[in-house]
């Protein structure tokens, strides 16, 4: 990506032609693209003889850098910073879908299936079982009253299930 030149610690490593790039790639979503060109000449100055260590990534350039003076290229660098650098996450998200949506689940509830599909994406989130189960005895559903035994707690129930 262009903008990963606009890190200090790279800004020599930006020509011409990269820079050239840059502003049409970013064109359509600067704040005023018309100053961008004095900025970036700023930009470099401001860089040009600094004594103090150059931040070596974008995220680094955000939080130690005033961007008061440089709208276009603060703009520029939060877009690289949220654009994915590859798409396995989607395709992951993709393939745990297939899985969940079986024809056996085939008439589930889209809020079913979403909650399934986060569950199964993040595996390693914690999840309290007492506190799920006694928020959903709260909501009322039948189906969750069944959960409970009077004479058992949430707990207790569960370890009687895994002796089954």
């Amino acid at each position: 990506m262009v903008a990963a030149y606009l890190v200090p610690a790279d800004l020599k490593k930006l020509t011409e032609e990269k820079e050239a790039e840059l502003l049409q790639w970013y064109q359509q979503d600067l704040p005023d693209a018309a100053t961008v060109e004095q900025e970036l000449k700023r930009w470099r100055y401001k860089f040009q003889s600094s004594t103090e260590p150059l931040p070596s990534t974008a995220l680094d350039t955000l939080q130690t850098t005033s961007m008061v003076f440089f709208p276009n290229i603060e703009c520029m660098l939060r877009i690289f910073l949220t654009i994915p650098v590859t798409t396995c996450a989607c395709e992951r998200s993709f393939s745990a879908m297939r899985r969940l949506k079986t024809w056996l689940r085939a008439s589930m509830s889209d809020e079913r299936l979403t909650g399934l599909a986060l569950m199964h994406v993040h595996l390693k989130v914690k999840i309290d079982r007492e506190r799920v189960l006694r928020r959903w005895d709260a909501s009322g559903h039948r189906r969750i009253h069944l959960a409970f035994n009077s004479k058992t707690g949430p707990m207790q129930r569960e370890e009687h299930m895994e002796d089954d």
